[in-house]
């Protein structure tokens, strides 16, 4: 016996209140549109499904990557589709979906943002070195004119007429270098304490917002 509404009516209603209709295409009557289904419109979590959702569930509460908060709620809503809600009334519902969700929020965004590590368990390292040295070494020998003496080699820039003999070593040296070291060794229990930390989250909504029947 019903008692409830299912997350995909309450859906379906908040589509149809937008303006939206699964039975009629341009005008025309149409069955089993799958670009008008509203079932598969849930279950793709598409624009139309996000706005609504977003707005009469969660209370346009977010995690902080898109993409992520995305992902979460099409797995909530693939996961509770055809489920009775547990509150009376939708705003109900809502407010305990979004304290639910807010409980949870600080795990989840922390699950999305490191997966990729905490699959791998890996460890990268960087190192770089940089820095230049530069001689000079500058001679110069002189036997004519006996009283031009006042000659100054560290300048480089002094041109020697009077020597016989000059002769320059100019030699600068660059060490650049940047090197690197990533390893990763990924395994499936990670994986699957990953799923299970999921399965958990998912079972709190479950009993904080659905039926079992």
């Amino acid at each position: 016996m019903k008692t409830t509404t299912t997350l995909l009516e309450l859906i379906s209603g908040a589509l149809n209140l937008n303006g939206y209709d699964e039975t009629y295409v341009n005008g025309r009557l149409s069955f089993f549109n799958p670009r008008t289904s509203y079932i598969k419109k849930a279950l793709l979590y598409d624009y139309d499904v996000q706005t609504v959702f977003n707005q009469i569930v969660f209370f346009d509460e977010y995690l902080n990557d898109h993409r992520h908060d995305n992902e979460f709620k099409k797995l909530f809503i693939n996961k509770f589709i055809g489920r009775e809600i547990k509150q009376q009334t939708v705003e109900m519902f809502g407010a305990s979906v979004t304290s639910t969700f807010l409980k949870h929020k600080h795990q989840l965004n922390f699950l999305y943002n490191n997966r990729d590590k905490l699959l791998s368990g890996g460890t990268s390292s960087k190192s770089t070195n940089t820095g230049d040295s530069t001689s000079l070494n500058k001679n110069s020998f002189i036997d004519l004119p006996q009283d031009q003496v006042d000659i100054d080699v560290s300048n480089q820039n002094q041109t020697m007429n009077y020597a016989t003999n000059v002769s320059y070593s100019n030699n600068k040296t660059d060490n650049n270098g940047t090197y690197s070291s990533e390893n990763q060794n990924y395994n499936m229990s990670s994986l699957n304490e990953i799923t299970e930390y999921m399965d958990s989250i998912l079972e709190d909504f479950e009993r904080e917002c659905f039926l079992f029947i």
